[in-house]
């Protein structure tokens, strides 16, 4: 084990001086950066290191994602396309101050400078003029045209109002025609109905304790379970 672990430690150490041979070689073409080596401990010897490759370097030199992330790096214009600036720049030159407010990053002050300066200085022909507009940078402005090109869409919460009481609705007529009305009250442990004429006498009644009702507020449907 002894052997293989030295063995394995002179042909990667021998490696940026042999040039041809070992391990880790640098490409011909140089398209790869100096890798530097670390150590880790051996998993048969504690005492024993096996030098590898640090790919921090290679990390650092991978091109970013985001060719506009770097502020002033690039032209706003040529990270997008075509059709993508139409839209940007159709929206920044025809929405109200409301509708720009909308906008991530527009609320507030930013949203009243696009307005004042399309109006003092015509319409935003490319998207680096609108960099010039008070309080937009080229990292926020890039912020604004991604918004613009994919909008978040709030979802709208239905919100369900439990009653406490259910009156139905009964039209009027009905009340005036019929001869005699059932009333049914439910209460929190009991339920009780009437049944009374036009003249509020009493023809029938009824009135049973029910423990098992629902303690607290519920929908109607709770109550069938």
């Amino acid at each position: 084990m002894w052997v293989i672990e030295r063995f394995l430690s002179s042909v990667i150490q021998r490696a940026p001086y042999a040039g041809q041979s070992g391990l880790l070689r640098r490409s011909l073409r140089g398209s790869l950066p100096e890798l530097e080596l670390r150590y880790l401990q051996c998993t048969c010897c504690w005492r024993s290191r096996i030098p590898v490759a640090g790919f921090e370097t290679l990390n650092a030199t991978l091109p970013s994602s985001d060719p506009c992330k770097d502020d002033g790096g690039k032209p706003l214009d040529a990270c997008y396309t075509s059709e993508q600036r139409a839209v940007i720049l159709q929206l920044l030159n025809n929405a109200s101050p409301a509708e720009l407010a909308s906008i991530k990053l527009l609320r507030g002050r930013k949203s009243v400078n696009i307005v004042e300066h399309r109006s003092k200085n015509g319409p935003f022909k490319s998207l680096e003029s609108v960099v010039d507009v008070p309080l937009l940078k080229h990292k926020s402005a890039v912020v604004v045209f991604n918004s613009i090109l994919n909008p978040v869409k709030k979802e709208r919460k239905v919100r369900i109002q439990l009653a406490k009481f259910i009156k139905p609705e009964v039209d009027r007529s009905w009340l005036e025609e019929a001869s005699s009305i059932v009333s049914i009250v439910c209460g929190t442990n009991k339920i009780a109905w009437a049944h009374v004429d036009r003249q509020m006498m009493v023809l029938d009644w009824q009135q049973q304790d029910c423990p098992n009702f629902l303690k607290g507020t519920y929908m109607a449907s709770a109550y069938l379970t």
